[in-house]
């Protein structure tokens, strides 16, 4: 707080060297109800840097579970107030909950909220697919389930 000319001003400063996101963080994701393996969990390390105001960018290795993928997927998002965004892409063919390569391309999105309690994010995830649209063109869900990660 700072007086100037006899009034209170008070000066709220972004933290220079702090983000909510950038760091390593660990947590799981799981199948929903349209899979075989529903309920089960991958568990996945990601490690996160912000490079623009709210947007970042890291990796994800997924470490154990049904349909564990070992490739290292590239993470690209952003983050505005408690809300996060991010796709997660592999740099090989996607693959299903058994391991089996998937035809075509396929977009795997995550969105959820920060709990500024419990310093954690979580959600829902879903995978659209460029092969397979509407009427209108929109892509469609082909999987989807939810998600939790927290600072390690």
């Amino acid at each position: 707080m700072r007086h100037v000319k006899g009034k209170k001003v008070i000066y709220f400063y972004q933290m220079a060297k702090y983000s909510v996101v950038s760091g390593n963080w660990e947590g799981y994701f799981e199948y929903g109800i349209e899979y075989q393996c529903a309920g089960e969990r991958v568990r996945f390390q990601l490690k996160l840097e912000e490079f623009d105001y709210g947007q970042f960018r890291g990796e994800c290795t997924e470490l154990e579970g049904v349909g564990v993928n070992t490739e290292v997927a590239t993470i690209e998002g952003f983050m505005e107030a408690d809300f996060i965004n991010f796709t997660k892409t592999y740099p090989s063919p996607n693959k299903d909950e058994f391991g089996n390569e998937i035809k075509g391309h396929y977009l795997i999105i995550y969105t959820g909220n920060y709990d500024w309690h419990t310093m954690s994010f979580s959600g829902a995830w879903e995978i659209l697919s460029f092969n397979e649209v509407d009427i209108n063109g929109n892509m469609l869900t082909t999987g989807d389930g939810k998600w939790k990660m927290s600072r390690i």
